[in-house]
């Protein structure tokens, strides 16, 4: 790669990181908020308070981990507990990886300058969110042309759903569901098109490594492993009727698959592995006719993001134009493979491994999507990326058919039509936005804090409960902490 080259890259890495960033900064102007009242959602520290709750939860974690070194707040019988969550507490099953990275960061910038451990917290997923451009952007690149890597880097960092989910005050695990699915599948296809096995073994190595983060990351990494695994199988029986070499797929399949579980079970402990081996039965229930929360009553009806989705759903979080535009990639990419003898710069890369794997992923997303709005975010990474192989495959064959210069400017153009809409969408929902706190119940919190004894227990509804067990620093009946028990 030459210098030009080199900097080409870095000026479109920063580009898509940038868009992304900028984008996510909407929301700390409170514009969602009436004037006169903006003040009121103002915290201590200088900054609007949480707009997710549930970010004092991991601030909490977060504390008790610089504190003494595990995500508890005591041990028993050798066992980490949580004795602030749904009183008198439950044992500490948590994906530590965003309270060991806001640790690190918090620690790194404090050498420095003195930052409460809050602030960090409230500004980390605004950097943390848009990195997911990147892969996304290199990934396709490598299948298509350099316009569908742009395409599929900007609109990754762009798309509502994943946008409000990642701006400054939302400090979840949310902020991992599209970079580490990309990262993932990407070395996983790399390591199959490997042209050597000690390629393919890197290769599958890393796709495994980051598997592994991924359960870090979030308990619902299982549907990506489940799929791979499945995929994986359905491809071996394919290869072996069609009477082809089976090595590659056979040599990734093992790699991936014991190097993960070995990964898990070393560092994230035998249950998670327990876990990951039941999963497929919640799978079941996710789509059996029954309710998955049954039994009523449940914490769970209350959850808006489990509603089945609406119109207006798809069309704020998912974007009509992405998901039009990532359907139409895969009947697009399908017809270029059919095809002999394609004219240079459509494809790079993608070949029918690729396309079987995104059109399974695809499929397995809506089904999800189905059951409720939050598995919005398992169709999102391979919806982005055939929605930027769309846009190599357009500008391959203007490329064939008139004068560069012009199908620069027309891919270009293209790509800044498909970018308006989300982008538009993102900056309308973040301006209507308030915190999910306000300075009322940061004075509640205080008072309870200063005024109660220890073993005081705070009823309150579930939502409010991770805001003042990380305020107050006392337990609560009940909290948002229903996915972990």
């Amino acid at each position: 790669m030459s210098n030009k080259e080199l900097l080409l890259k870095l000026i479109i890495i920063l580009l898509i990181f940038s868009v992304g960033f900028f984008l996510r900064m909407e929301a700390i102007h409170l514009n969602g908020a009436p004037v006169n009242e903006k003040d009121i959602y103002q915290g201590p520290n200088g900054i609007p308070y949480m707009y997710e709750l549930d970010s004092y939860y991991n601030y909490r974690l977060t504390q008790n981990y610089l504190d003494h070194g595990y995500l508890g707040d005591k041990k028993i019988n050798g066992t980490e507990w949580d004795s602030y969550s749904y009183y008198p507490g439950v044992p500490m099953d948590y994906p530590p990886l965003i309270i060991y990275l806001t640790s690190f960061i918090y620690k790194l910038v404090n050498i420095f300058t003195q930052i409460p451990l809050l602030t960090v917290c409230y500004w980390l997923p605004v950097f943390i969110g848009p990195l997911c451009g990147i892969p996304a952007y290199f990934f396709v690149s490598r299948l298509t042309n350099e316009y569908g890597g742009i395409a599929a880097g900007l609109l990754a960092v762009s798309i509502p759903f994943y946008a409000i989910r990642s701006f400054p005050g939302w400090f979840d695990t949310d902020i991992f569901n599209i970079i580490f699915p990309i990262l993932i599948v990407w070395f996983f296809i790399e390591s199959y098109q490997a042209k050597n096995t000690k390629s393919m073994i890197f290769f599958a190595s890393l796709s495994s490594f980051t598997m592994f983060l991924f359960a870090a990351a979030w308990n619902g990494y299982q549907y990506l492993f489940y799929l791979m695994i499945a995929f994986c199988i359905f491809y071996i029986i394919w290869t072996k009727f069609k009477g082809r070499e089976l090595k590659n797929i056979v040599i990734l399949s093992s790699i991936f698959t014991f190097s993960t579980l070995i990964l898990i079970y070393i560092f994230l402990g035998p249950l998670t592995i327990i876990k990951l081996i039941l999963g497929p039965l919640s799978l079941i229930k996710l789509f059996s006719s029954q309710n998955i929360w049954y039994p009523w009553p449940d914490t769970y009806v209350f959850i808006s993001e489990l509603r089945k989705p609406d119109y207006y759903d798809v069309l704020y979080g998912l974007d009509l134009i992405i998901m039009g535009l990532g359907i139409f990639g895969t009947f697009l990419l399908a017809g270029v493979l059919t095809k002999k003898n394609l004219p240079e710069g459509i494809l790079n890369r993608a070949d029918w491994f690729f396309f079987s794997f995104l059109a399974m992923w695809i499929l397995i997303g809506f089904l999800a999507s189905i059951k409720g709005v939050r598995f919005f975010i398992l169709l999102l990474p391979p919806l982005l990326i055939s929605a930027g192989i769309a846009v190599g495959i357009i500008n391959g064959y203007l490329n064939s058919r008139i004068r560069k210069n012009y199908a620069k400017i027309l891919s270009v153009s293209i790509i800044l039509v498909v970018l308006i809409s989300p982008a538009f969408g993102t900056y309308a929902i973040l301006n209507e936005l308030v915190p999910g706190a306000d300075d009322d119940m940061w004075n509640s919190a205080e008072w309870i804090n200063k005024n109660t004894e220890k073993n005081t227990v705070i009823i309150t509804e579930w939502s409010y409960g991770h805001f003042y067990t990380a305020i107050a620093h006392r337990p609560v009946l009940q909290d948002g902490r229903v996915a972990y028990i």
